[in-house]
């Protein structure tokens, strides 16, 4: 007989003898669950009662030391019944997590260490078909950590088995590193870090397994980690997920609203949370998936890639500069080619196809593409040729070609960082915005996306807001609808690829989560609630902060307040007219708008009333008022109302009015209304954009003055902390 029929014989035999294993087994047939969508795959909850021991167990040395080890043979029940694999015994587990559930338990008494059994692990896994096999660290979820031992269940049991196939066929399973015979692949956008070794041989996964022990290990103590193996006839596939902490900040909060009694092990990383608490599998919450998982996980291994969405033209022209290989057609391109769509396809050297994707054969390779448009529906709306590194992938849409360009996040970032200010801007500053906008992408590819943008619509009423939607086919776009990336363009000095590589990995975190970083180019001296500007969800970061050292507030939401805030030019960081300043945050076309932080508008009433009939598609006949209902902490209007000779609406939120009230996009909605003598309407606003979060005028002006970037940060984003997500280099920055 195989290992495993043995195993399944021993299976039945003890749920028969054994009272306690038939209990729990038939018990766990009427567990609860529930289950958390994200981004392609499930994070699963099981409320299960009898898995309070393991939950609860108290392992430190000292609890360890008061009692009995319940693992060694002569502690164990009576009625437990072995089946010995080499110097193991393979017991049935009594408080299963899943229908079939079995302890390894090493015969001779040492603690856990999976480092002096790699072989012994792995082997057995070739050995256990159909089963995952799996070790809790002995600081990591070993409720029984001076005994070596593993533990296996049905491998279809672990949500991770099925989403790693899943993942991989979309992209997510990024390769970081041959190591021998065997690849090295991390998950990205899987809420946590879990690293995949694929090999044929036992030799070749062990040896990988050495290489991120040794990798992770601290002071010659075995790394925090948990490690799953599972093997088929084809294939041996090993997941580890090394870890920062045991256990996450709300198992042991004496707030019992926010108490969650859920104890991450093995079980818990590969996608199924335990909670032993009726209570807490009630009231879990996707916030409180995602803090958890945050906590828990050390960073990524390697930095993950994105997909950028270009451009979408009926023609795409590049020019390659060096060698590309295309992947559809095996061969290889260089210098310049010009695609066109045609019946939904893609016609290129006089063939079609559905989709073109091609990759650098050397790291530095460089591609340029023609007619990128830029600042869409913006006031410096043009085109451009831009350069870029990384692949460059063409796909058949309705009606032309979309062009996507796969980067590593942080070559993604250096063209952001000297796209959205300028690359002349001061070391701080530009590490600042390395953090932010890093911390702003892997928001949502880690955690739930925002809620849409949405209306609500009536006779009487427009609210509206424009949120950061899901993009089909792509992670984000390239234009100021994400962030700006214009390729390497406009990266001119070494201090920005610095500022990128001592921040790698960094971000901001608020409670566990990677915070949603917004950013703008000049608050008008108090910054804006996200909720004023987007989905009515406050974000306790993101709040309103007055932009000067001394941090009083003052109540703009009052309209009288809020008229002379205006009206007037208060001390703040980005007051600043200095020149060599602004030349720091603006690039070129951004430097055509004079001041950004009081700035006036006049229309005639014939032009306002043409403008707000094109700009809304509602006929109000000539208007005669713009009164402001409600205003935000910063003095920007959510509510307006708009009355015409024919019709009277309130519109919101602030982009919306923006919208409104400008061929392009009024400046901010910060503003207040006045009349001339010959009834036109002046609007004297402050401000340049939402004013929410980081103020990058203001944020230049602290770095001028000697502020460093995580003095920047802790001023635009109170209560938040520093994490890293990969790369180990900077730990020592977290909090």
């Amino acid at each position: 007989m195989t290992l495993v029929q043995n195993i399944e014989a021993l299976f039945a035999e003890q749920i028969q003898s054994w009272n306690l294993a038939k209990k729990n087994y038939e018990a766990l047939k009427r567990v609860r669950h529930r289950s958390f969508s994200f981004d392609g795959f499930d994070v699963k909850v099981q409320f299960n009662p009898a898995r309070i021991v393991s939950t609860a167990a108290k392992t430190s040395a000292t609890e360890v030391a008061k009692r009995p080890c319940f693992l060694c043979e002569s502690n164990r029940p009576a009625e437990q019944r072995k089946l010995v694999w080499r110097d193991y015994d393979v017991l049935v587990n009594p408080f299963p997590i899943a229908d079939k559930h079995f302890t390894i338990v090493k015969q001779v008494h040492q603690p856990q260490n999976v480092h002096w059994v790699m072989d012994d692990f792995v082997e057995l896994a070739t050995q256990l078909t159909g089963y995952a096999l799996f070790y809790n660290g002995p600081k990591c979820g070993a409720s029984a950590p001076d005994h070596l031992h593993f533990q296996a269940v049905p491998a279809s049991f672990l949500p991770l088995v099925e989403d790693y196939d899943a993942l991989k066929s979309k992209g997510r399973a990024q390769m970081v590193k041959n190591y021998g015979e065997a690849e090295i692949y991390q998950l990205n956008h899987y809420l946590r870090t879990v690293i995949c070794v694929e090999a044929i041989t036992p030799r070749a996964t062990v040896e990988a397994l050495r290489y991120l022990y040794e990798y992770y290990a601290d002071n010659g103590e075995e790394p925090m980690m948990n490690l799953v193996c599972v093997a088929t006839p084809q294939s041996i596939r090993l997941f580890v997920f090394p870890r920062k902490v045991f256990r996450p900040w709300q198992y042991s909060t004496q707030n019992l609203h926010e108490q969650l009694l859920i104890s991450p092990a093995t079980v818990e990383m590969a996608g199924i949370l335990i909670t032993p608490r009726e209570e807490d599998f009630n009231k879990l919450t996707e916030q409180d998936v995602l803090s958890i998982y945050q906590q828990i996980s050390m960073p990524m291994l390697a930095t993950p890639h994105i997909r950028v969405g270009i451009v979408k033209s009926p023609s795409v022209s590049f020019d390659f500069k060096g060698d590309y290989l295309c992947q559809q057609t095996g061969t290889c391109v260089v210098g310049e080619n010009t695609c066109k769509w045609e019946n939904n396809h893609i016609q290129w050297q006089g063939k079609s196809f559905e989709q073109l994707t091609f990759i650098p054969q050397h790291e530095q390779n460089e591609f340029l593409l023609a007619n990128v448009r830029i600042g869409i529906d913006f006031h410096w709306e043009r085109e451009e040729t831009q350069s870029f590194r990384g692949t460059l992938e063409l796909h058949a849409t309705d009606g032309a070609i979309q062009v996507v360009n796969g980067v590593e996040v942080e070559t993604y970032l250096e063209s952001v960082i000297s796209s959205e200010m300028s690359a002349n801007a001061s070391t701080e500053l530009l590490k600042a915005h390395a953090i932010i906008s890093r911390s702003w992408l892997m928001h949502p590819l880690l955690h739930t996306p925002s809620m849409p943008s949405t209306f609500d619509c009536s006779q009487e009423e427009r609210i509206k807001w424009y949120e950061r939607d899901a993009h089909v086919g792509f992670d984000v776009c390239a234009d100021d609808h994400c962030q700006r990336y214009q390729g390497i363009t406009r990266i001119t000095r070494p201090e920005v690829k610095q500022a990128i590589r001592t921040t790698a990995g960094i971000v901001l975190t608020y409670q566990g989560e990677v915070c949603d970083t917004r950013f703008s180019k000049s608050c008008g001296g108090i910054s804006e609630r996200f909720e004023n500007c987007w989905a009515p969800v406050p974000h306790p970061y993101l709040s309103p902060v007055r932009d000067n050292a001394e941090g009083e507030l003052l109540d703009l939401t009052q309209e009288s307040n809020a008229r002379q805030w205006i009206l007037s030019r208060p001390a703040a960081f980005c007051e600043s007219c200095d020149a060599e300043v602004l030349m720091q945050v603006l690039n070129d076309y951004d430097r055509e708008f004079p001041d950004m932080y009081r700035w006036k508008v006049s229309y005639s009433q014939e032009e306002l009333s043409e403008l707000i009939a094109r700009k809304s598609g509602v006929d109000f006949g000539k208007i005669l008022l713009l009164e402001p209902l409600q205003r935000g902490p910063s003095g920007r209007i959510i509510r307006l109302r708009v009355k015409g000779e024919k019709k009277e609406m309130v519109v919101g939120k602030e982009l919306e009015i923006r919208r409104w009230l400008s061929p392009t996009h009024l400046y901010s909605s910060a503003f207040v209304v006045e009349r001339t003598p010959k009834g036109d309407f002046l609007l004297l606003g402050a401000g340049w954009g939402h004013g929410v979060g980081m103020c990058q005028i203001g944020a230049a002006m602290m770095a001028h003055q000697g502020y460093d970037y995580r003095q920047i940060l802790k001023h635009y984003f109170p209560n938040t902390q520093f994490s890293v997500l990969w790369g180990k280099d900077n730990l020592h920055l977290e909090e």
